[in-house]
């Protein structure tokens, strides 16, 4: 379902580009982004497992998570352009790296975690659509920073 948010920003409006790879397309996107997504989230919900298991308190884990989100998803988009999988145009940069894109990030980040304690012991049909609310809820945190940062600042 994270490719929903990628087709956005490179179908709607045009600011990621997933270059021709040879590998299958999700509309715009390539295919295999549907799971590269689950990398960073897995060490960040592990992380905040393990935070929670040394009793830091909720908000403390969620502070980490989110802090720690931005270090893995800003690295990923600072080196994106090197690894050839997609890269940020039309839109302001530093260092390789969208301003709009890290808040959101970490709030999929958090909600991932906080998604994960809540929901990872209920049954899949309930698993499921908690996905794509987490989905819908990244896709429109990108839209609301993109307007911020791309058309009001």
């Amino acid at each position: 379902m994270m490719v929903v948010p990628d087709w956005f920003l490179s179908g709607v409006l045009s600011v990621l580009v997933f270059p021709e790879d040879g590998f299958a397309k999700i509309g715009t996107v390539s295919a295999y982004m549907a799971g590269l997504w689950s990398i960073p989230l897995f060490v960040l919900v592990y992380t905040g497992i393990k935070l929670e298991e040394r009793s830091v308190s909720i908000i403390g884990t969620c502070l980490w998570v989110a802090f720690l989100s931005v270090v893995v998803f800003g690295l990923s988009e600072a080196f994106s352009n090197e690894l050839g999988s997609w890269y940020a145009q039309n839109v302001k940069m530093s260092y390789g790296i969208a301003h709009y894109v890290l808040v959101p990030e970490m709030i999929l980040s958090v909600a991932t975690y906080l998604a994960y304690q809540g929901f990872s012991t209920s049954p899949l049909w309930m698993q499921i659509p908690i996905s794509f609310l987490i989905m819908v809820q990244y896709a429109g945190s990108l839209a609301v920073s993109y307007l911020f940062f791309e058309k009001i600042m």
